[in-house]
């Protein structure tokens, strides 16, 4: 079995060769895995690229009162790393896809965003079944980051998994 990149790479040639790779139109990545692990792995990454992490959830309670999904796409238009998207999937009140969004917020330049729910095979879900903020839906084309712990100052803090279109 060939090694992955990342193991090949170390840190944080790993971690540049994500942001290579964030330069493709549509190019999404999630972090999944426990929250602060998630954070601290995100920030990881927009360190090396010199750029901010943006609250979705900020974005979108401390705009307008009233919005939609455009009027969220647009502000946030630009931003590479987003995190705090459990506010899309307060339904009914925004009724927004979670991934069509990020697809969206993915076209002209790839994103990491942190994924606040499971992801598992081909099918990413948040909350659980009977819940108004439930969300499941099939994913493809997508690499998801899953932090880990590391011994030494040169290893990739991530797994890495892609899952083809």
């Amino acid at each position: 079995m060939e090694p992955s990149p990342e193991e090949v790479l170390g840190w944080p040639a790993a971690g540049f060769a994500l942001l290579r790779e964030l330069d493709r139109p549509g190019r999404l990545m999630f972090i999944q895995g426990p929250a602060q692990a998630a954070q601290a792995l995100l920030g990881q990454i927009a360190t090396l690229a010199g750029l901010p992490i943006t609250s979705v959830s900020e974005v979108a309670l401390f705009g307008p009162k009233e919005w939609s999904e455009r009027d969220l796409t647009e502000r946030l238009l630009g931003k590479q790393f987003l995190a705090d998207l459990e506010c899309l999937f307060w339904k009914p009140v925004w009724a927004i896809d979670p991934i069509r969004f990020c697809r969206r917020m993915a076209q002209k330049r790839g994103i990491v965003a942190c994924w606040p729910g499971e992801i598992q095979d081909r099918l990413a879900h948040f909350s659980a079944h009977g819940r108004p903020d439930h969300f499941e839906a099939q994913v493809s084309d997508l690499v998801v980051l899953r932090p880990v712990q590391t011994r030494f100052p040169d290893e990739p803090p991530f797994s890495l998994l892609r899952i083809p279109a």
